[in-house]
């Protein structure tokens, strides 16, 4: 998006004042993706979006090669740069993941995004918030057995207002799912789309770029 200027929007202590149990949720998933997307080998992967660091730290402990990204020199990034300008060269990494990171620049940049992630890795994990209702059914006797019934109610009658961290999410007017799985198969092969079911509020995508 020509003219627009990515700022960072969360002070360095926000990370460490919300480590909580959703965060590790996240970073699980995370974790659990990639390695099925490097196998058994080591890779290199690019974490666009420092955040708390976690996912870094157990994809460096299992033996891989991590490189953090972000516009925040507070953050202590490896690289400084944008999401939508990534200063390295055609597929220099096996995995790239932005967790939580695109909503934060406007929708016009989401293609050339999804563009410049495309170039530099052979694989991607891209995780977005999902504006939804989750009316849930639990019926639970432990330890013999728990089940529970949810369902995914996007907000589509909401106009999405920036709130000072999110330009748009997925669910909301004029940002449906099947709009952004359409702008995501344009660089992308698909290889799984998914609710968190521990936070419903991400849905995740395992992808592998479009050669």
């Amino acid at each position: 998006m020509k003219g627009f200027r990515a700022k960072p929007q969360i002070d360095a202590g926000h990370y460490r004042k919300n480590l909580n149990l959703i965060t590790f949720t996240n970073c699980s998933y995370q974790i659990r993706d990639c390695l099925s997307l490097a196998g058994e080998e080591a890779s290199r992967v690019m974490i666009i979006g420092v955040g708390n660091g976690v996912e870094a730290a157990v994809l460096r402990h299992l033996g891989m090669e991590v490189v953090t990204m972000d516009i925040d020199p507070h953050l202590n990034p490896e690289v400084i740069a944008s999401a939508a300008d990534l200063p390295f060269k055609d597929k220099s990494f096996d995995v790239v993941i932005a967790s939580h990171v695109l909503e934060h620049l406007p929708f016009a940049c989401f293609d050339g995004c999804l563009r410049e992630i495309a170039r530099i890795g052979r694989h991607a994990l891209i995780y977005l918030p999902f504006a939804c209702l989750v009316p849930e059914l639990r019926l639970s006797i432990r330890p013999l057995f728990s089940k529970s019934l949810r369902l995914c109610i996007p907000l589509f009658w909401k106009d999405y207002r920036f709130d000072g961290f999110h330009y748009w999410e997925i669910g909301v007017r004029k940002y449906s799912l099947a709009r952004i799985r359409r702008e995501i198969e344009k660089k992308f092969t698909i290889r799984e789309a998914y609710h968190n079911q521990d936070w419903r509020y991400s849905y995740n995508f395992v992808l592998t770029a479009i050669s």
